[in-house]
């Protein structure tokens, strides 16, 4: 077809051609969607001739010229590159939006370029086309010749923002049917991600289903509807970005069921099509309407012929093949119209566009020489058209089809190339639709890959299977067996000539498998013929389509570099039938390499072992800046990083960039990054001399001027290369070179200048001319280093030390690969995507082989049979790691003498699960050797056998055995892979025997062994109740590190590894035991940590859990297989074992091994009783006569059962019940379950963990008394042994008259479940020895309240008295409370425990509730006080010190440690004070850098009575006093939990002094005022009848309801009531304030440390307010302490405490009203003094002031 331009010229439009300018655009995108005015350049425009014409620029359809062409801004006259301005500058103007004029005539003149830029309007959719015309000369509308002397054709553009090329295609229309849709389109430009494409279906798409495919890369698919129409829309949104270019995408959908006509699909591409629907959807590429398809009624009738009844079907791709389409049109009645048709082939099917001769209506075409087919079928009228495209035809005819018959059609196409997804034939006929018919499978190869080892052309000198050759790589899956095949290379690829199979692996994989294992294909023969390879399987072997295989063979590579026509696969079927066919289009190759060569070290090549080799290769390209110079070994070698971590050396040139090691998985690699030089201009055809002398001579700088080269491509391609299969020719070129010499020897320069392909220097050059060889030419030295530019050809060596892999590489991957590759560049439009580009010159050689070994071999027997010396049915298990491939194993048994195989099996496992098991072959005359065959061994994957049924060798010892693995060749044969060598295996097992068994229960057994009843009545079933006791003697001795395996096959008890121990006997010494695993519940391995004695009785302690009844063995049976012991050692076993679990029946008698179950029913009720006290126990029992035999009730040891059984009866009580020192009630007759019988509580439990109550039934005809018989039993430690709360409160002052003693007990539920309401009782109390009570006018009752009567009587005792109650209903009271009074002695009790008895009794002198050692309250004792300072080291601040003194404190860290030194009870320890600070050096040493600190602690220790003070005063006088503190203290901070200091570095006493209490009188309270809620003031006073040193703050706590109302220091003020000195207050810079207060009811006084406090009286004044009601307790507690942090009258460091009776509301005044007096800093006296004054005693106050 003629070009535009000549056909206006022929038609007369123009005279003379104008050369075209083109047309530069700016954004094209379509005005109509984003109202934004594009821009065209047109440049360059030169007449022929000088002219002088009007202009005019013609758009296509569709374009607009802008009419605004000044103000939008585009409009230029004058372009880049114009050489003149646009003629006069002029305006063009807009007519009819396509048309650009110039009516004006305007002067061209033909030396100059014009140009211009001007506004336009993009169309959204191409129109007419995308050619504009450029007139000069236009002066009319007439097409006269002359009128238009110059006019072009201009090119428009071809990438419009529009969809383009989009198509719907469908399987079929037919209702309900499920098919394919595939939407196909073409966009000119890239999508980004989250762009995309809408698919807008058609009217018959409101019900169509379509699912997204499963598999969609780079998009996201939705499937959703139009919100109107409800028509269906898919929208796809890509994940990354999506070239420009033709896409296809293919849905599953189901046909709606109703018809439906076809209307149209709308495709298109938005930026944001996730908002499909909404108004801010934005278009990209305009969308394209296109047909979519019809829902049509079932074309009844369709198929395809079977292929035995076409003639000239073909199932193999690419080939002309026939298919014969049957179908009818079944209707009531004959169409009317003429009929059309759809017919659609298997996607890929070859249909022309005009396709009639491809479709045969002739019957006796169709069948040819089939006369019944021909009478059978009806003959369709003659196809008036047939239009294709693709797969598709579109046939039509003249005249109506017949309804109700049979129609036969051939169909003549080419087959598709692959198997289509959808492999399926349809056809529409006027409005019906067929079903998908199956069409015939292509017969292809899948999954076809070809590689080389190296993408390279065929390097010079190089031939088929030596070092330089290269291999080639087919994986393939056929579709059809077949027993040969044949490969057809292009021309230029050579596989060799000849008859062998030389160089060639043919291998397969089983694709059913999950770890597929390689087999080798057996082969006949070969066939090799340059371009032709074939070859054929051995007898009943053949490829098939379960399996994918691997073809590896030696090929060389053709001259030519870039593509190559395809690869051609074909195969034979069985018996010669049509096989499988398909083509393969190799890798692009690039060129070869001039040299590449490889030596290794010599030295030992084994697997493991490094080598150095040396790399010697030169590049048939230059090596430019950027450029990447790569070496790839084969898989499995890695770098030698002993030697560094990464061990290359560049030997030449000497200097280079460093390397770069590199490994991913398996593959290595080394690589130098070329370094930029001071010229960086490419060489690419640039060969350095090979001389070494001259390569050697590097002091020169060179210029390389690369004006004379001459090549044929980018890559230094050979010039004018020709092939042939025997020879070549190369064309010979020249180029010049140019070189100055400098003076410079440290460093190189280079430079070159060039301008129009002309190099000039400003220095003189001498020129040599030297001849190309190849793509390189010989040259002058290459530069020192390797740097750009790295010439053409210079050679490049490199020493690398590798070590060998476990396997040697198969021979396709044993290649060493060296190639030059250009750095990869990024991607455009991406941030971080780079693009890795093909290398310019690559080149393999050949790897070697190397000695391999079996990796890890291992030969063990397992323990699931006889393990001893000669015993048949043992089981061995072999496991290794071949190097190599393999299909068979031998295994034969070396030492000891006599393995028997003979009838062995070898079994495959997976976990416990036996896969499979295979016959050996063993021969009768050598049983010690076993041979498996045909199993697949895959290299360097553990390879794992259990050999079953083996009879052990005739001796016991070290076993030893040899493996070896065999492999078969590609023609059969069989050839050695790998051997393990001799190996010591296992010892063979001796004998352990085991010597004695006792189960028993934990408790019983280890926790409490002294508890008979525990000790002897059997564990019950499924509880962790339960110890295995095991003895055992060992004939062989164990050491350190060795295992003890401990099983019981039975499954009778479930061990635990928690607790265990090893004991030897008799000396009953323990051996330290950790348990390793619980392999099983009823397996336990122990580790040894000591050694074992051999021959030696030894005792195994298990904990465990009796899972099934204990049965007691047939005593007719020597022995019983129960228990088994094996004795392990790392990586063997042991010679020691159970002789297969087996236990003399002896050892395990009823009484030692026996079981009982659990009794569910029982239950003791939980309460809280007293000691001594009667009591009430009630709970549940099995009921009477639901169990055979009695049911016995025990209790503790010390409860006394009260006879008889009441309420619940029982048939007697036994004192002793099995000697086991318990009461018991025999024979429990509970009629409902639940029992209650009286018991009286004992003093103490006899232990911690005797408090057990137990329910036994000991079963029918077994003696009550017989524990081990028991049957079933259950236990219950429900009732708390506890003291009844009571407590007692007394001035702690000695020989005190007629003190108060305030007495509360609080008697527990149990207790008063027993007293009838308001019934008689009676408190008893009995203080301790040296004290005296008195009833009387001391008696007092806080609580009970009238109308509770209450009395108090002396007792038989002086310090006894009891208080009966009448009418009190003590379940409603909670506390008791009464105040008696009290003679205190002079000290504590020294022989008689100081406490008091406080008891609850019924009416009949029952103890019903009691505490029988309530702490009486300490007589002041002499007192040892003293300070210890501590020195530390090694902490982080002075503010961390003093945290950690205050925490050492209040832990108990420090009075533990007092308490330790000193030997007294801790409670006896005061902690006065505690002050932390820095001592000695702020550092110890510079270099250290360690801190060094005092804590200093003043403590007070008291004796419990006078006679212990000189001990304690001794004790503290100590000269070991320090280091015994230093010691004791480090153990009591870390066992308070503290962070320990560094290092305690000494302990110094300083001051130790004896104290004595000081002479306190009982407090006296004052107070101003006693109304109900009214505020006043209080003043507590005390006497001291000599002065004292010892104290250091007064603590006083006010009743319950009262409450002080101090705001701050300056509240308090201290009075001297006839004090010869002021009270000494703390200053506020010693301790801070000298009031402390916590809450309303509580506060201390601090005194000034070391300060006396003068004889006479002292008043302490504060504010208080009254509270509503008058408190149960009114008590007020005044205590004078040792030390500062005396916070409770119980406080180790209160020295004197007292219990004031406090003032009740309306009590009369007895201080006078602040307003009458004014406290006395300013020496003025209250009127009051004046008194007081009388008496002679001095009254004066002072504040505690604030701080």
């Amino acid at each position: 077809m003629a070009e535009p331009d000549q056909m206006l010229a022929t038609a007369g439009v123009y005279s003379k051609r104008l050369n075209p300018p083109v047309l530069r655009w700016g954004e094209l995108s379509p005005f109509f969607l984003t109202m934004v005015t594009a821009y065209v350049t047109v440049f360059p425009i030169q007449v022929p001739d000088d002219v002088t014409a009007p202009v005019r620029l013609t758009a296509p359809l569709g374009w607009v010229w802008d009419p605004g062409i000044i103000i939008s801004g585009f409009w230029q006259d004058y372009v880049p590159g114009a050489t003149a301005r646009f003629p006069e500058g002029a305006i063009p103007v807009v007519h009819d939006d396509i048309y650009l004029r110039w009516d004006g005539p305007l002067f061209f003149n033909a030396s100059f370029k014009y140009g211009f830029r001007v506004p336009v309007r993009v169309p959204w959719w191409p129109t007419t086309g995308a050619s504009f015309i450029l007139e000069i000369g236009f002066r009319n509308a007439s097409l006269d010749s002359g009128l238009r002397p110059l006019a072009v054709v201009i090119p428009g553009p071809t990438d419009l923002r529009a969809v383009r090329g989009a198509w719907v295609d469908y399987l079929t229309g037919r209702k309900n049917e499920v098919q394919g849709v595939r939407v196909q389109l073409s966009i000119p430009t890239q999508l980004y991600a989250d762009e995309g494409f809408v698919f807008e279906g058609g009217a018959a798409t409101k019900r169509l289903f379509c699912l997204c495919p499963d598999k969609l890369d780079a998009y996201t698919c939705t499937m959703t509807s139009e919100v109107m129409s409800g028509q269906m829309v898919i929208l796809l949104r890509a994940t990354r970005m999506i070239e420009a270019g033709t896409h296809a995408f293919l849905f599953s959908c189901t046909n709606p069921p109703n018809d439906y006509t076809a209307g149209s699909w709308k495709i298109g591409s938005y930026q944001n099509p996730q908002v499909f629907g909404k108004s801010e959807l934005v278009m990209i590429h305009a969308h394209s309407t296109v047909p979519g398809f019809a829902i049509r009624n079932a074309l009844v009738h369709f198929q395809r012929l079977l292929p035995e009844n076409t003639v000239g079907f073909d199932p193999r791709p690419l080939r002309h093949s026939s298919n014969i389409l049957a179908f009818t049109v079944v209707a009531a009645e004959e169409y009317g119209l003429p009929s059309r048709a759809r017919l659609r082939a298997p996607l890929g099917t070859q249909i022309h566009t005009d396709c009639l001769d491809q479709m045969v209506t002739n019957l006796t075409a169709v069948f040819p020489g089939n006369k019944s087919a021909q009478a059978f079928y009806n003959e369709l009228p003659e196809i008036f058209s047939c239009e294709g495209r693709g797969s598709l035809a579109e046939l039509r005819w003249e005249v109506p089809l017949r309804r109700n018959v049979t129609f036969a059609l051939r169909v003549n196409a080419v087959n598709p190339e692959v198997g289509p997804v959808y492999n399926t034939w349809t056809l529409e006929v006027d409005e019906n639709s067929s079903a998908k018919e199956t069409a015939a499978i292509v017969q292809t190869f899948y999954d076809v890959e070809l590689y080389f080892s190296a993408n390279a052309t065929q390097m010079v000198n190089s031939d088929i299977g030596g070092d330089l050759g290269n291999k080639m790589r087919l994986q393939f899956t056929p579709s059809v067996p077949a027993e040969a095949m044949n490969v057809l290379a292009p021309e230029g690829f050579d596989f060799g000539e000849g008859m062998d199979c030389r160089g060639l692996r043919l291998t397969g994989k089983n694709r059913a498998d999950a770890f597929p294992v390689p087999f080798v294909v057996e082969l006949s023969g070969c066939n090799r013929s340059s371009q032709s390879f074939q070859f054929f399987m051995k007898k009943g072997v053949h490829l098939t389509p379960a399996a994918t295989y691997t073809l590896d063979t030696d090929i060389q590579t053709a001259f030519g570099r870039g593509t190559h026509p395809r690869f051609m696969l074909t195969s034979t079927g069985i018996n010669g039938s049509v096989g499988d066919e398909v083509y393969k289009a190799p890798p692009d190759l690039v060129a070869d390499m001039i040299t590449m060569m490889m030596t290794a070290a010599d030295g030992q090549r084994r697997s493991g072992v490094s080598v150095e080799t040396k790399v010697k290769f030169a590049f048939n390209d230059s090596a430019l800046a950027e450029d990447i110079i790569r070496l790839r070994f084969p898989p499995g070698f890695t770098f030698d990083t002993n030697k560094s971590e990464c061990p290359v050396t560049l030997l030449k040139p000497s200097s280079g960039p460093p390397p770069v090691c590199y490994c991913l998985g398996t593959n290595c690699e080394v690589t130098f990054k070329v370094p930029a030089a001071a010229t960086a201009r490419r060489l690419s055809s640039v060969r350095t001399d090979t001389d070494s002398d001259a390569n050697s001579s590097m002091d020169s700088d060179y210029d390389w001027n690369a004006t004379a080269w001459q090549g044929n491509g980018s890559g230094g391609a050979r010039t004018a290369a020709t092939r042939t299969t025997t020879s070549f020719t190369e064309t010979m070129t020249s180029f010049t070179m140019t070189s100055r010499t400098t003076t410079e020897t440290s460093t190189s320069s280079t430079s070159t200048s060039t301008a129009s392909n002309t190099s000039t220097t400003s220095t003189s050059f001498s020129t040599t001319t030297t001849t190309v060889i190849g793509s390189c030419a010989v040259s002058l030295p290459v530069p020192p280093s390797l740097q750009s530019i790295w010439p053409c050809g210079a050679e490049i060596i490199v020493s690398v030390v590798l070590v060998h892999p476990t396997v040697v590489p198969n021979e396709f991957d044993n290649m060493w690969v060296a190639e030059l590759r250009p750095a990869p560049v990024k991607k455009p439009g991406t941030k971080d995507t780079y693009i890795v580009q093909p290398p310019r010159s690559q080149s393999c050689y050949r790897g070697w082989n190397f000695e391999t070994a079996m990796g890890n071999p291992v030969v063990s027997i397992m323990d699931t049979g006889i393990l001893r010396a000669g015993a048949p049915g043992a089981v061995l298990e072999i496991s290794f790691i071949p190097a190599n491939p393999a299909y068979q194993y031998v295994l034969e048994g070396k030492a000891p003498l006599g393995w028997d195989f003979r009838w062995a099996k070898s079994c495959e496992m997976r976990g416990t699960e036996t896969l499979q098991c295979e016959d050996p072959v063993v021969s009768p005359g050598s049983p010690q050797v076993l041979v498996v065959r045909n199993v697949w061994i895959r290299a360097a994957i553990l390879f794992k056998r259990q050999i079953r049924n083996v009879k052990l060798a005739l001796y016991g010892g070290q076993a030893g055995f040899e493996l070896s693995t065999f492999t078969r060749g590609q023609m059969g044969d069989q050839l050695p892979s790998d051997s393990s060598g001799l190996m010591e295996s296992f010892i063979l097992p001796g004998e352990l025997k085991v010597t004695g068994v006792d189960l028993r229960t934990i408790r019983g057994g280890v926790t409490d062994t002294g508890d008979i009843i525990f000790a002897q009545i059997a564990p019950r079933l499924s509880l962790q109740e339960s110890v295995l006791f095991v003895s055992f003697e060992l004939t062989q001795y164990l050491v350190k590190g060795d295992l003890l395996e401990v099983e019981d096959p039975s499954g009778t008890v479930r061990m635990r590894t928690e607790s265990l121990q090893l004991l030897r006997m008799p000396e009953q010494s323990e051996i330290e035991v950790r348990s390793r695993i619980l392999v099983q519940p009823i397996r336990l391995e122990v580790e040894m940590l000591d050694t074992v004695i051999d021959r030696t009785t030894h005792k195994l302690r298990i904990y465990a859990e009796i899972r099934r009844d204990v049965v007691s063995p047939d005593p007719a049976s020597a022995s019983v297989k129960w228990f088994k012991l094996v004795a392990r050692r790392t990586g063997y076993l042991l010679p020691v074992d159970t002789n297969d679990g087996l236990v003399e029946t002896s050892l395990l008698p009823k009484w030692k091994w026996a079981s009982s179950t659990r009794i569910q029913e029982f239950q003791v009720s939980k309460q809280v009783a007293a000691p001594l006290t009667q009591i009430q126990v009630s709970g549940k029992v099995p009921r009477f006569g639901s169990i055979a035999g009695d049911v016995l009730l025990v209790a503790p040891v010390g409860v006394q059962l009260l006879a008889p059984c009441k309420p619940t009866p029982c048939r007697f009580v036994q004192k002793d019940w099995a000697s086991t020192g318990r009461q018991a009630a025999v024979g429990l007759q509970s009629e409902t379950g639940s029992f209650a019988l009286r018991a009286e509580m004992p003093m103490s439990w006899q232990a911690v963990t005797r408090s057990d109550w137990l329910v036994l039934v000991p079963g029918q005809g077994v003696s009550n008394e017989s524990l081990y018989s028991v049957q079933s039993w259950e236990s219950a430690a429900s009732i708390e042994l506890r003291a009844m709360p009571a407590s007692v409160l007394y001035p702690s002052v000695a020989l005190t008259k007629g003190v108060q003693l305030q007495v509360a007990l609080q008697p527990g539920a149990a207790a008063l479940a027993l007293l009838p309401g308001g019934a008689r009782c009676y408190v008893k109390v009995r203080a301790p020895r040296g004290y005296v009570l008195h009833c009387g006018s001391h008696f007092q009752t806080i609580r009970p309240k009238p109308p509770a009567e209450t009395r108090c009587e002396a007792g038989p005792l002086a310090r006894e008295v009891t208080v009966a109650l009448d009418n009190a209903r003590l379940d409603d009271l909670g506390d008791l409370m009464f105040i008696f009074g009290l003679d205190t002695p002079a000290e504590n009790p020294a022989t008689m425990p100081n406490t008091f008895f406080i008891g609850l009794l019924d009416s009949g002198n029952v103890t019903l509730d009691a505490h029988v050692a309530v702490p009486a309250m300490d007589i002041p004792q002499p007192r040892v006080s003293g300070t210890a300072r501590i020195q530390v080291e090694g902490f982080e601040s002075l503010a961390w010190l003093q945290h950690w003194a205050i925490a050492a404190r209040q832990s108990g860290a420090l009075a533990n440690c007092l308490a330790f030194v000193l030997q007294v009870d801790v409670a006896r320890i005061s902690i006065d004070t505690v002050k932390a600070e820095l001592g000695g050096l702020r550092r110890l040493q510079q270099q250290s850098g360690r801190l060094r600190g005092l804590v200093s602690v003043d403590f007070s220790a008291r004796a419990a009575n006078s006679t212990g003070i000189q001990a304690l005063s001794s004790r503290v006088s100590s000269a070991d006093f320090g280091s015994d503190f230093k010691t004791a203290f480090v153990t009591t901070v870390a066992s308070a939990g503290l962070t320990p200091v560094q290092e305690v570095t000494s302990v110094v006493l300083t001051k130790p002094t004896t104290r004595f209490p000081p002479n306190v009188t009982t407090p006296e309270l004052r107070w101003s005022h006693s109304n109900r809620g009214a505020r006043g003031k209080v003043s507590v006073d005390l006497i001291f009848q000599r002065s004292t040193d010892s104290l250091r703050s007064v603590l006083i706590k006010l009743p319950e309801g009262y409450s002080h109302l101090l705001k701050n220091a300056g509240d308090l003020r201290v009075i001297q009531r006839g004090a010869s000195q002021p009270f000494p207050l703390a200053p506020s810079d010693e301790d801070g304030s000298c009031l402390e207060t916590w809450d309303s009811r509580n506060l201390r006084i601090i005194l000034k440390a070391g300060a006396t406090v003068a004889s006479g009286g002292y008043g302490f004044e504060m504010p208080f307010q009254m509270p509503e009601k008058d408190p149960d307790v009114n008590i007020w507690e005044v205590s004078v302490c040792s030390g500062l942090y005396c916070e409770t009258p119980r406080s180790p460091s209160v020295v004197t405490s007292f219990a004031v009776s406090g003032f009740s509301i309306g009590d009369k005044k007895t201080l006078l009203s602040p307003k009458s007096y004014t406290a006395g800093v300013d020496g003025v006296r209250p009127s009051w003094q004046l008194l007081a004054g009388l008496a002679g005693v001095l009254l004066s106050s002072i504040s505690c002031g604030l701080r």
